[in-house]
């Protein structure tokens, strides 16, 4: 008797944009898919910082720490049956890295790398510019996905939907209510246990929660609704994990037009604010924020951190700045989550200091992100998530200018903040949050401790900082029955 296929049904927020690891501008839905799909140079452990080996197999650093030989596993595949070599990850590389210079991102890693050289098969040569592997790492070759050199020459500009490079699921089958991918046979890992995994589009957190309940999921790696995880942690059905992660939830500014312009009505916004209060809203799961960086982050400074709970001082920085009693809007996502939490209190405390706040809601993120990159918001609710300990890469995302339009939605530019995130570590942290702060930008809200629930049935299942199956789902198994 043939046994029914194991597949596993992953909740996905929508369909992600692109599965290239050179796409310009990706969600945490593409990563999701693409973490399935690819093997990285290197691997970040699971308490977010250290190195471990992925598709280099090992490294040797020079005394002086400006040169280091990476050696490539051997006998790893692509999914086309094109054998893995050091030309191949090199020409990835300067896919992903070293084109489109015009990109200020890309530029920092220019002034970091003197060069890549091949230096056989399976040896790659980095020359650095000076000490700095371990940042090299964390902020890149973690992310560096080999693409197969035919599939490059053969597929470029299609790649975003048909990928090929060497991790344990490929061949995606784009559906219009999900992605399928394959396990794969030769996986240099070993072959997965699950055939397929079933990316399914569920962009309702609380939808998620209910089809996790009922059997029609078996992963759901964010549940963004706090009523719904701790309706799901006293349920044996299911299993519950927190996970601590690399984020913050903000209320961002429109900084560049009236009425948030003015620095001095921010400000009185981010006294207004009772952010421990707000924090009680994660049932658990949530702190109180004065800062972008959480506490467990490099580069943390508990000294540095917005202005407290004050509401009568907001109220007199509101009429210093001015403000005529127009209405201002806040955009925040509708459906039932944190988010939405967050929003209505922001709205209270708001009104409180005489505000005329008019809330906005939209159904899924992706409409907040393209309503934020508007002129459609005064003030919008928003949260930033990383996958790793980098505090240079969860800053300049959130305020350099390089970055607005994409994941600068504020607007924010300050020349100083630009300069230091731009230099080589060691970087100067406490002085960047400090300008920030002083600029206020942002209002900072909460911390949150991520939440993931999967089916009792699904056994193996192990998650890292960014939430997602630490082996890849190579060595999970689902019971095919149910359960």
């Amino acid at each position: 008797m043939t046994s029914p296929p194991r597949n596993f049904v992953y909740a996905l927020e929508g369909e992600p944009e692109t599965l290239d690891p050179a796409g310009r501008h990706y969600s945490e839905r593409a990563i999701r898919v693409k973490w399935l799909l690819y093997d990285t140079l290197v691997n970040i452990g699971r308490d977010g910082h250290s190195l471990e080996p992925g598709l280099a197999e090992g490294w040797t650093l020079s005394d002086d720490g400006l040169r280091v030989e990476m050696r490539l596993r051997r006998n790893v595949l692509f999914h086309d049956g094109r054998p893995l070599d050091a030309q191949a990850v090199k020409l990835s590389f300067d896919r992903q890295f070293r084109t489109d210079l015009a990109d200020e991102k890309k530029q920092v890693l220019r002034a970091l790398i003197e060069d890549v050289r091949v230096q056989d098969e399976h040896t790659l040569v980095f020359r650095l510019k000076y000490p700095g592997f371990q940042y090299l790492g964390q902020r890149y070759l973690f992310k560096l996905a080999p693409v197969s050199p035919d599939a490059i020459a053969s597929r470029e500009g299609d790649l975003a939907r048909n990928p090929v490079g060497t991790g344990p699921f490929m061949n995606p089958s784009w559906l219009p209510d999900r992605i399928i991918l394959h396990k794969n046979p030769r996986y240099w890992g070993g072959a997965p246990r699950i055939d397929e995994v079933h990316f399914r589009y569920i962009p309702d957190g609380k939808d998620a929660a209910d089809a996790l309940l009922t059997g029609d999921v078996d992963f759901v790696p964010t549940l963004s609704d706090p009523d719904s995880f701790e309706k799901l942690i006293h349920d044996t059905r299911v299993r519950v994990l927190m996970v601590p992660g690399f984020n913050v939830f903000y209320l961002g500014f429109a900084c560049g037009r009236a009425p948030f312009d003015n620095p001095v009505l921010r400000h009185a916004v981010v006294r207004a604010l009772n952010v421990h209060r707000m924090a009680l809203f994660g049932r658990g799961a949530a702190t109180a924020a004065g800062t972008p960086l959480p506490p467990h982050m490099q580069g943390y400074d508990p000294g540095a951190r917005q202005h407290s709970y004050d509401p009568e001082t907001a109220k007199d920085l509101v009429r210093q700045a001015g403000y005529a009693g127009g209405p201002v809007t806040l955009l925040h996502y509708g459906p039932a989550s944190f988010a939405r939490h967050l929003a209505l209190a922001v709205e209270h405390d708001l009104r409180e200091i005489g505000l005329r706040v008019v809330r906005r809601e939209t159904a899924t993120w992706s409409d907040l992100v393209t309503a934020a990159r508007s002129t459609e918001r005064d003030m919008f609710i928003y949260s930033w998530h990383m996958r790793t300990n980098d505090a240079q890469g969860f800053l300049r995302a959130l305020f350099h200018s390089s970055n607005v339009g994409s994941t600068n939605l504020t607007g924010y530019a300050n020349p100083t903040v630009d300069v230091l995130l731009d230099q080589p570590p060691p970087h100067q942290f406490s002085r960047v949050v400090r300008t920030i702060l002083d600029d206020a930008p942002m209002a900072f809200l909460s911390h949150w401790t991520r939440v993931a629930a999967h089916k009792t049935g699904v056994r193996g299942l192990r998650l890292n900082v960014g939430v997602l199956p630490d082996d890849k789902l190579v060595g999970v198994d689902v019971d095919p029955h149910g359960g």
